[in-house]
């Protein structure tokens, strides 16, 4: 209350804006419009109150937009994925085993000793913590441990990366290969170090991003497994597949996980806005 002259004081934020309808109905958009809006944030009140189930009943709304299916899917992926890596991992580990060589022909390159075992040890590890961190179940009750995992995760990343760009130029099956093999592991090091930043950052939905795409290369390993035997398979001539394979092993992974970045992001109706940041 102004105390001269007795009227109400306004505050700063108050009547800053006054709407004045241009014609008999001009004000019937803006009542839609914000019925519209007030219906959207109920339902998007009663989705985030629902409880998320595997198993959810044919009268949730879930089956009506197909994501029941979508995240059933995605679970039978990540289950046979996560039986890939643990079989590939184990095997993998015998790297660091005294007295263990690999092939006779990819021991032929001068830089195996001692960066084959680095680059088949570390990515070994990275393959058998990575399919826990994308349980939503671990970063809701474990946070802690989701991070001591992250951390060594990212460690073993960045050695087997790097351990990959040296042992890369050796390639004796040619440019190609080393042209391949090198350009995944210098992809490999680039996501794992914005996965870094972007979880330095609090920038979690961008993290996760970069950490799917840093576990698509890793599991580069596995699909490796299954195009050499199957480029056998079909009587191939083995180093030509080597060299196709170099490729084949990471870029469809990769594809993957860009398209399922994406549909994420559409999921949740978020537009990615990078910004920048500082060091």
């Amino acid at each position: 209350m102004d105390e001269r002259s007795g009227a109400p004081q306004r505050r700063p934020w108050q009547g800053s804006l006054t709407l004045k309808p241009a014609g008999r109905f001009a004000a019937a958009p803006i009542a839609e419009a914000l019925q519209d809006h007030e219906q959207y944030l109920i339902g998007r009140t009663a989705s985030a109150a629902r409880p998320k189930t595997l198993f959810p009943k044919r009268s949730d709304p879930e089956w009506e937009t197909g994501e029941v299916v979508v995240k059933r899917v995605s679970w039978i992926v990540w289950i046979a994925a996560g039986l890939f890596c643990i079989e590939v991992g184990l095997n993998a580990l015998r790297y660091l085993l005294p007295g263990f060589t690999g092939p006779e022909f990819i021991m032929h390159n001068p830089m195996a000793y001692p960066w084959l075992f680095v680059h088949a040890g570390c990515g070994a590890v990275a393959l058998l913590i990575g399919p826990l961190q994308f349980l939503p179940l671990l970063r809701a009750r474990g946070p802690r441990l989701h991070r001591w995992l992250g951390r060594g995760y990212m460690v073993a990343c960045l050695a087997s990366g790097a351990a990959g760009v040296i042992l890369a130029p050796g390639s004796t099956a040619g440019p190609v290969a080393v042209a391949g093999f090198g350009s995944a592991a210098v992809i490999s090091l680039f996501c794992a170090v914005q996965a870094w930043r972007m979880a330095m950052a609090r920038r979690f939905d961008e993290h996760r991003e970069w950490v799917i795409r840093s576990f698509a290369l890793i599991f580069a390993a596995v699909t490796l497994r299954i195009w050499l035997p199957a480029s056998q398979f079909a009587h191939l001539d083995f180093m030509e597949s080597y060299r196709a394979i170099s490729f084949l092993g990471w870029v469809p992974n990769l594809i993957v996980a860009e398209f399922y970045i994406d549909r994420a992001a559409t999921r949740r109706g978020r537009r990615v806005v990078r910004e920048p940041i500082s060091a």
